[in-house]
């Protein structure tokens, strides 16, 4: 019985089965030699019996599959049948003849509107070393589904063949100076293939292609003792892109004799030089949008803890109270830290900003929010809050970062607020249309081991609001660049002083977005509003 052997690289050749076994595998060894990346050294075997053959899997890696369906068992196969091993396909009697029979016939013309032949072939039976068939080929091996490594090895192998060179090499320059080497085909086990430092030079300097047919009839790169000192005869360099971003070089010698190169075989090992830079850039871009996933990935999950290291949305106010909150990142995490609690008989509210932002600031964040919930819930009086905190973060924090921080204690039974501000912005309180602005009592934590937050009392009855925000704020910028600012922050406080905390914090965050127009969030902006009832 005669096969047909269809393999992945559009090669076809026809094999007659002998009585016997006839073995398929990647094996050199074997009958049916496939030089397929998938198919297993011994995947299966076919076998003449009484009945007619038979085909057997081997434990192979990938399977066999006849017509479509798993080789689970010996299995007979007819005139028509197809065997899938790896990627490579089988065909038996009939079908080899039918296949061999609807050849693709490609007609060249010398006019293009006339349609005149001048000749035709038959694709599948040019040479091996036939330029139409190598660039066939090449053009299918940049669309499979493949490693970039891989593609380069198989677009070499086809450069090799199309100059009928004995060597050859791809490699690329990192960005350090450095060589790697991406793929080698070498016909000698014993010859060290290296790329002149001369000829590296003239073909990335001048971005050219270069080809030296004898080395010893070119004056200028003779003079390279390298070259001469492996006995190279002939060889052809091209830079594997003319961007900047990918740095590369296709080379090709023979050291057992002088090469002719003709203008089609350069024009098409220059195109395939082009193929192997284009496949190292779509592997670089892949790799880049791969890492920018899983960043974005890790980004996402940080950010779902950040959300849940900060109040719910819905802030459920302590008796006697209300309040309202709004937080949103400049990026996918931040640094604002707030935090609303019931203290005693009354209530407390805190917020912080990490100076910088994004995934170093939203990490402090996550130690500060520690260490905060530890020292409000502990046995520290709130004289010391901020000094404690100040002392615990001076031992970690960068020299380039540092804590704004404010927090207020309200106390019913006092009538009275009790107010600590590292650094921060001013808080506001709003008694009816009065509206005070109370400045920072302390430095900045995170630089200086000497702390005093300096607590301030002040008078706070029914209906007063107090009203903190981050600097995200007052600097969130217009087209113009001229910052949204304080003052506008106080005017709206005092429109909508008589407003539930709620609403008069949606109209600064609304007065916010109007101001900033298309201009992105600048930081992370945060704002709290704590109100007293009764």
């Amino acid at each position: 019985m005669d096969v047909t052997i269809h393999a992945p690289d559009g090669r076809r050749w026809t094999v007659s089965l002998s009585e016997g076994v006839a073995v398929i595998g990647r094996s050199r060894d074997s009958q049916i030699h496939l030089p397929d990346q998938y198919v297993s050294r011994l995947h299966a075997e076919l076998e003449e019996t009484p009945e007619g053959w038979l085909v057997r899997d081997c434990n192979s890696k990938g399977g066999t599959y006849l017509n479509g369906r798993p080789v689970l068992e010996p299995t007979p196969v007819h005139d028509g049948d197809r065997l899938q091993v790896g990627k490579t396909q089988i065909l038996f009697g009939d079908a080899s003849r039918r296949a061999r029979s609807q050849e693709t016939i490609v007609s060249v013309t010398d006019n293009e509107f006339r349609g005149v032949p001048l000749h035709s072939f038959r694709t599948l039976e040019t040479p091996e070393t036939g330029l139409a068939r190598i660039m066939m080929q090449a053009s299918r091996e940049m669309t499979k589904q493949r490693t970039a490594d891989d593609t380069l090895h198989a677009l070499l192998e086809l450069a090799v063949r199309a100059v009928n060179v004995e060597r050859g090499l791809i490699a690329v320059c990192e960005p350090d100076g450095s060589w790697t080497t991406k793929a080698v085909v070498s016909e000698s086990e014993f010859s060290e293939l290296n790329i002149s430092q001369a000829v590296r030079s003239r073909v990335l300097d001048r971005a050219e292609t270069l080809y030296l047919e004898d080395i010893i009839e070119d004056e200028d790169i003779a003079l390279a003792n390298s070259i001469v000192r492996q006995g190279i005869r002939s060889v052809y360099c091209a830079p594997l892109s003319p961007s900047a971003s990918t740095r590369g070089l296709l080379y090709l010698d023979s050291l057992t004799r002088r090469v002719s190169f003709t203008e089609s075989q350069l024009e098409l090992v220059t195109v395939l030089a082009g193929m192997a830079g284009l496949t190292l850039e779509n592997d670089s871009a892949r790799r880049a949008a791969e890492q920018a996933r899983a960043l974005q990935a890790q980004l996402s999950a940080a950010a779902e803890i950040q959300r849940r290291l900060l109040p719910r949305s819905e802030l459920p106010s302590p008796s006697g109270f209300r309040v309202a909150a709004h937080h949103r990142a400049c990026q996918t995490v931040g640094g604002d830290l707030y935090d609303v609690w019931p203290h005693g008989s009354g209530a407390g509210l805190m917020l912080a900003d990490v100076a910088g932002k994004g995934l170093e600031a939203a990490l402090i964040m996550a130690n500060l929010h520690a260490r905060w919930r530890g020292v409000r819930g502990g046995d520290v009086v709130p004289d010391a809050w901020l000094e404690q905190i100040n002392g615990d973060l001076m031992d970690y924090l960068p020299d380039n970062r540092f804590v704004t921080m404010t927090f207020a204690l309200a106390v019913p039974e006092r009538d009275e607020l009790l107010i600590a501000n590292a650094g921060h912005l001013a808080v506001l309180i709003v008694r009816g249309a009065e509206i005070e602005s109370l400045p920072a009592t302390g430095p900045v934590i995170g630089v200086f081991e000497k702390f005093d937050s300096g607590l301030r009392h002040v008078p706070f009855g029914p209906g007063d609001l107090i009203v903190v925000y981050s600097d995200g704020v007052p600097d969130q910028q217009n087209a113009k660049g001229a910052p949204f600012g304080t003052e506008r922050i106080e005017e709206i406080v005092r429109r909508h002083a008589r407003e539930t905390p709620d609403e008069l914090v949606a109209a600064i965050v609304d007065d916010v977005e109007r101001y900033a127009g298309v201009m992105p969030q600048d930081d992370d902006l945060t704002l709290l509003a704590l109100q007293r009832l009764s």
